[in-house]
């Protein structure tokens, strides 16, 4: 017989994995502006067609939204941490979704214009402009 506990608990590991993901998806995003290099990234990830990369995806709203607490919280939230008797959410979970929280917006707005410039300029070159 299957736990309701268990699979709570795996959907949780998993959700953690994916908010770690996220995490580490804005980090480079931020590191690569620091550098300077965030336009040549998002000309090769155009390139490459990876826009999963340029972007948050459905699976990382998912996992942001699965640790939102209080009267933010969902459905599946309250279910899995109510099933699983965990309260709280531990501190690395915590600073990774306040680190998403006040970055996400700040660094969409310097990719979305890059995206745009690299989506033209490929089709430029399949047109024969360039």
């Amino acid at each position: 017989m299957i736990d309701i506990r268990s699979i709570a608990g795996g959907a949780i590991r998993q959700a953690v994995h994916d908010l770690e993901g996220v995490y580490d998806k804005l980090r480079l995003w931020d590191e690569l502006l620091e550098k300077g290099e965030l336009k040549a990234y998002v000309k090769k990830m155009v390139r490459q067609n990876n826009l999963g990369a340029l972007t948050l995806t459905t699976t990382d709203a998912t996992a942001i939204d699965l640790f939102n607490e209080g009267e933010d919280a969902n459905d599946k939230h309250h279910l899995l941490f109510g099933v699983t008797g965990v309260e709280g959410l531990p501190g690395s979970v915590r600073e990774q979704k306040a680190y998403i929280e006040q970055n996400h917006k700040r660094l969409r707005e310097k990719i979305k214009p890059l995206v745009k410039a690299a989506r033209r300029e490929l089709q430029d070159e399949k047109e024969g402009i360039i």
